[in-house]
């Protein structure tokens, strides 16, 4: 576990260094209990953010301003914890709309069987051609609070059983990481009810970056430079999401987390 610790924190490095995303806030008081970083500073976005990466099926939303990085940060990580592509990772976003519409979102019935009466399967459904966002691993709901209440209602299930139903088909997603984005409201938002708010198991709030990050941040062609980055092995952080499973924590520390989400829930 050690090992693979360490190759997270330098993957983090290494997208600081390339200033590809550069918050300087910091969680205060939290240190590795790992010798080789305790003397490392835990940055407050990108912690919480592998944290969510490495849970099984992590829900998180991430809320502020235009231009501090949510969405970058969300796809950087996709890219490099799962080896993908910035194209993969793009495909897989649903961005959104007050328009969006059931079959944007999850998928269309297969076009060929719906012409070619014979190649429809014995039970009589035909097959669904599952959109990329439900295909895929690691999925971004960018501008979250832009989707309709009936956008919303199509998504509960996937956040809170990872089923995603679409005419007489379901199809279960059994791994995945979930980052939604939330900007300030204006008259293009739509207010999120708590039901849905409550499927995120984390929200942290993106300040705008500091004067000295804005100096670096995107500079020369940062995003050219990924090259310079090595992604993590295939198959890395289904490992580290089965080596967290089998963390055992005392009863004292459960009764306090669920002290801490019930003082949460009556907020």
């Amino acid at each position: 576990m050690v090992k693979k610790q360490k190759e997270i924190i330098n993957l983090l490095d290494d997208i600081r260094d390339q200033s590809l995303f550069v918050h300087n806030d910091k969680l205060d008081g939290v240190s590795f209990s790992t010798e080789d970083f305790k003397k490392r500073d835990l940055y407050l976005v990108e912690t919480l953010s592998i944290l969510n990466a490495i849970v099984h099926n992590g829900t998180m939303l991430l809320y502020g301003s235009h231009g501090g990085g949510k969405t970058t940060i969300s796809k950087l990580l996709g890219q490099f914890l799962l080896n993908k592509t910035e194209d993969e990772i793009n495909k897989a976003i649903l961005r959104g709309h007050p328009q969006l519409t059931e079959e944007k979102i999850l998928g269309n019935l297969d076009f060929k069987q719906m012409l070619s009466p014979e190649l429809i399967p014995d039970d009589g459904d035909i097959d669904v051609k599952w959109n990329e966002f439900v295909l895929s691993e690691w999925k971004i709901i960018d501008e979250v609070n832009r989707l309709s209440h009936y956008t919303q209602n199509i998504l509960l299930s996937l956040l809170a059983e990872g089923v995603v139903k679409y005419h007489n088909q379901s199809r279960e997603v059994r791994q995945f990481s979930v980052f939604a984005t939330m900007n300030p409201p204006d008259a293009g938002n739509v207010d999120l009810p708590i039901p849905f708010l409550d499927r995120f198991a984390i929200a942290v709030p993106i300040t705008m970056p500091d004067y000295s990050s804005l100096k670096t941040i995107g500079k020369e062609n940062s995003f050219q430079k990924n090259n310079n980055i090595r992604s993590l092995p295939d198959g890395f952080i289904t490992e580290v999401r089965e080596d967290v499973e089998t963390i055992e924590f005392s009863r004292d520390a459960e009764q306090f987390i669920n002290n801490l989400i019930s003082d949460f829930g009556l907020c």
